[in-house]
C-alpha cells in the first residue's frame, strides 16, 4: 500500500513537471463508442491473466498442501521478473504500434516488432541465465525448504524466455483492433492452464504446476502468432522482418531467372 502512494505521488509529480504547457488549452476528446466496444474484451484480458497467473498457487493449496502452494508461489515470482523487460519495453511499443497500424506503414511495423522482441529477449535472457544456473541457490536464500523448488522455478523461466522470443504478441492484436480475439485467447489458455494443472499437481506438486503453466503459455503464444499471421501478415517476434526480406529478395531472383 506504502509503495503503491509512492509510485501514485511520483506519477502525479513527473506529470506535472513534464507535461507540455500547451496541452491545458486543448480540450479533450472522448470516443465513447470506441470505449464500449473495447471495454469488454479489455477487461477480460486483465482479468484472465491475473487467474493464469494464480492457478498454480490455488490448485496446490486446494489438491495439494499449502506448503507446496508457497513454494511455487515464490518460483513464480522469480521467474516473473524476466517479464520486466517486456512489460518496459511495451509501454514505447504500443502506441508506436497503434500510429503505423493507422498509417499502413507494414514496413516500419515488421522492424519495430522484431526491434522490440530482440530487446526484450535481451532483457529477459539476462535475467533467466543466472536463475537457470543458480535456482538452488537462489531459492535457498529464503530457505532451505524453497530449493526443492528449483525444477519448477526452471521450467517457468525457461517459457518466459520463449514468452520473450515471441515478442509483444498481446499488445500487437490490442493496439491493432484484434483485442477480442486476443480475448478469447487467452480465456483458452487459461482454461488449459487449469485442466493440466488439476491433472499435475497431484503427483508432480511445484513441478506439474509449473508444467501446466508453461505449456499453456507457449500455447497462448503460439494462438496468437497464428491470429497476427492470419490477420496482420506478421511473423512473431524476431522473425517479423522476414516478409520483407522476401520481398527484397524476389526481384532479385526474378533477374536472375531472367
Amino acid at each position: 500500500l506504502l509503495g503503491a502512494a509512492a509510485g501514485l505521488g511520483l506519477v502525479r509529480f513527473a506529470l506535472r513537471r513534464l507535461r507540455p504547457a500547451a496541452m491545458s488549452a486543448v480540450a479533450p476528446a472522448y470516443h465513447a463508442s470506441a470505449w464500449r466496444r473495447t471495454v469488454l474484451p479489455l477487461v477480460i484480458i486483465g482479468s484472465a491473466e491475473a487467474l493464469m497467473n494464480r492457478t498454480g498457487v490455488m490448485l496446490l493449496g486446494w489438491l495439494a498442501t499449502t506448503k507446496q502452494a508457497g513454494i511455487y508461489a515464490l518460483a513464480f515470482n522469480i521467474a516473473f521478473a524476466a517479464m520486466l523487460p517486456r512489460t518496459a519495453v511495451n509501454t514505447l511499443l504500443a502506441p508506436a504500434i497503434s500510429h503505423l497500424f493507422v498509417c499502413k506503414d507494414d514496413s516500419a511495423l515488421r522492424a519495430i516488432v522484431a526491434r522490440a522482441a530482440s530487446w526484450t529477449l535481451i532483457g529477459a535472457g539476462c535475467i533467466a541465465l543466472p536463475v537457470l544456473l543458480f535456482a538452488e541457490p537462489i531459492l535457498g536464500i529464503f530457505g532451505r525448504e524453497f530449493v526443492v523448488g528449483a525444477p519448477a522455478l526452471r521450467i517457468l523461466m525457461v517459457g518466459q524466455l520463449i514468452a520473450a522470443t515471441a515478442g509483444s504478441q498481446l499488445h500487437l492484436m490490442n493496439m491493432t483492433g484484434h483485442e477480442r480475439g486476443a480475448a478469447a485467447l487467452l480465456v483458452g489458455s487459461a482454461a488449459t492452464n487449469a485442466v493440466l494443472a488439476a491433472v499435475l499437481v497431484g503427483p508432480f506438486g511445484p513441478t506439474g504446476a509449473a508444467l501446466a503453466a508453461t505449456t499453456a503459455l507457449i500455447l497462448w503464444n503460439a494462438g496468437m502468432a497464428l491470429s497476427i499471421w492470419r490477420h496482420l501478415q506478421l511473423l512473431p517476434g524476431l522473425l517479423a522482418v522476414w516478409p520483407d526480406k522476401a520481398q527484397r529478395a524476389a526481384p532479385h531472383g526474378s533477374e536472375a531467372a531472367e
